[in-house]
């Protein structure tokens, strides 16, 4: 009850502030422009096409590939999927994913991305809710049958990106977590002790050559910052996107890495956040971007 009175309160303010902003306009352009920043990054690799075979260069074309390919789907919860085409997809194949630690002590791939990772998680999430039902609801279930049917993602080695530096790790078992407002996939990762500017943030299927602590780094995060505060004028609900940090750039490439999070598992933010951002010309344009919703706007 409390969390419905908090979305009233919220969303009249919104509506207010709606009213001295032409929200549809703000939207369509600049950063939030769609489509922009994929036609930027589409020109950046037609020029480097001479270093094709290099792992940055892979890295950004599947990841043009991946978007490119999101912007042409519509990605609408409760439609229906073919099981086969749920069976037909492999765990963890592709080549990026968000690494959170939402469950305390278990950090890992957290999985609910209707667009990029739609078949991955609905084909843990079926078997999951006629197992468990809601008597799993606010739990954290590891699924021993499914690791052993899919245990080839236990030999799978992923990268790990953090603030500082490249690990290497590998997937532990599959479970599911479910809270109130909250349902993921989760592939956690095999446990280990980090300092909190080692904490993974993304998992790759390739080792990345990436630039840190650029003297630019700021500027794009004071810049960014700004826009998503301004932004919560038209939003539909809160978030934290505007604590952003960028603390990694893909070497050769606009690429620039960003997290929203303070490591803590009480939720004060609204929202944590990984993602990805192009940046040239003093001008920033949404690319990829994975967020968990803290606050409940999900189940509002």
């Amino acid at each position: 009850m409390k969390h419905y009175y908090v979305l009233l309160l919220f969303s009249y303010s919104i509506f207010v502030l709606s009213q001295e902003l032409d929200c549809d306009k703000y939207f369509r352009e600049g950063i939030f422009e769609e489509g922009i920043g994929l036609k930027k990054l589409n020109v950046v690799l037609e020029k480097k096409k001479i270093d094709s075979t290099s792992r940055n260069y892979i890295f950004a074309q599947n990841l043009y590939k991946m978007l490119h390919k999101n912007s042409a789907t519509s990605c609408v919860w409760g439609h229906e999927v073919p099981q086969s085409k749920i069976d037909s997809v492999p765990f963890l194949d592709k080549f990026l994913y968000p690494i959170y630690e939402i469950n305390p002590n278990q950090l890992g791939i957290y999985v609910n991305d209707l667009c990029v990772n739609q078949y991955e998680f609905q084909k843990i999430q079926r078997p999951y809710d006629e197992k468990f039902g809601d008597a799993g609801m606010e739990q954290y279930n590891e699924l021993p049958e499914l690791t052993q049917n899919h245990s080839y993602i236990l030999q799978k080695e992923f990268y790990l990106i953090s603030e500082t530096k490249m690990d290497c790790s590998f997937v532990e078992n599959i479970a599911m977590f479910r809270s109130d407002c909250l349902t993921y996939a989760v592939f956690p990762l095999v446990k280990k002790e980090f300092q909190k500017k080692e904490i993974p943030l993304f998992a790759s299927s390739i080792p990345l050559e990436l630039e840190r602590n650029k003297s630019e780094f700021t500027t794009i995060q004071n810049k960014y910052s700004a826009i998503m505060q301004d932004s919560k004028k038209c939003a539909d609900c809160p978030s934290s996107s505007e604590k952003i940090k960028i603390f990694a750039q893909l070497k050769d490439f606009p690429l620039y890495f960003f997290y929203v999070d303070d490591f803590q598992h009480e939720f004060e933010m609204d929202t944590k956040e990984r993602g990805i951002i192009y940046y040239e010309n003093d001008q920033i344009y949404f690319l990829y971007e994975d967020s968990v919703d803290l606050f409940g706007c999900s189940c509002l």
